[in-house]
């Protein structure tokens, strides 16, 4: 893996961690949602073949959302 960040709940009452971005060496981006912006509820796990297409808007390859049934209470050991 290259690089990656968090991004934090600014909006809501905490600062809480919300989802985790990271930049492959391979040239992927995944990103990771927790689910309701909790990563202890479960996570979401999406997928782009390229940070062009992850920073211009553009279709993931792979998405899990963070509702999907197989996302609600999935560990963040599971990430893949």
């Amino acid at each position: 893996m290259g690089w990656y960040y968090y991004s934090h709940d600014v909006d809501g009452n905490s600062d809480d961690v919300c989802s985790k971005t990271e930049f492959h060496d391979d040239g992927t981006v995944h990103r990771y949602d927790g689910t309701g912006g909790d990563f202890s509820i479960g996570h979401g796990h999406t997928v782009y073949n390229s940070q062009e297409s992850y920073t211009s808007g553009g279709s993931a390859s792979y998405d899990r959302g963070p509702y999907d049934s197989g996302s609600i209470g999935r560990s963040w050991d599971e990430r893949h």
